[in-house]
């Protein structure tokens, strides 16, 4: 008898872990098709916001184009500058003043030093060009370069100088 309920004991217990393995597989299951749901609505909005987006563009495209067959002159420009020297009757190519003969082409924009004024000479090299992203000792560093090669010097000739005290 002792036996008997002993092997009922273990029947039961499999039984009940059995039904736990069920139960955490149907979990795992639950689980995973949450995920594969999160991820196919993802999926979902993000190709929707893409299309919404190329749709936008493509509204866009079509009011420029139709903008530009309405008036070529004036929506054909990449600058206001550009634009305002249209709409007065310039084309590109052509050189500005009443009879056509002045400067064709923009004036180039040069960097100044600080404080110089403009005709001064002072422009200043793309790698000696002070950013907000320079450390103030970097910062430092490119304004010396900057004036040691306006003054024409390397600085090389005075790397062995060394201060000497009391001789």
């Amino acid at each position: 008898m002792h036996k008997q309920k002993l092997e009922e004991q273990k029947k039961k217990e499999k039984l009940e872990e059995i039904a736990e393995i069920k139960k955490a597989k149907i979990q795992e299951q639950q689980l995973n098709d949450k995920k594969k749901l999160k991820l196919e609505r993802q999926h979902f909005y993000a190709n929707l916001a893409k299309e919404q987006q190329r749709e936008q563009e493509e509204v866009e495209a079509a009011k420029e184009k139709a903008m530009r067959e309405k008036d070529p002159v004036t929506h054909a420009v990449d600058s206001k500058g550009a634009e305002m020297l249209m709409k007065m009757g310039w084309s590109a190519g052509e050189g500005l003043g009443k009879s056509g003969t002045g400067t064709r082409e923009a004036v180039a924009v040069k960097l100044r030093t600080e404080r110089a004024g403009l005709g001064s000479g002072n422009e200043i090299g793309i790698e000696n060009m002070v950013t907000e992203a320079d450390s103030k000792a970097a910062a430092n560093r490119k304004r010396a370069q900057a004036r040691l090669a306006q003054a024409g010097g390397s600085g090389d000739e005075d790397d062995n100088w060394r201060p000497t005290f009391g001789n």
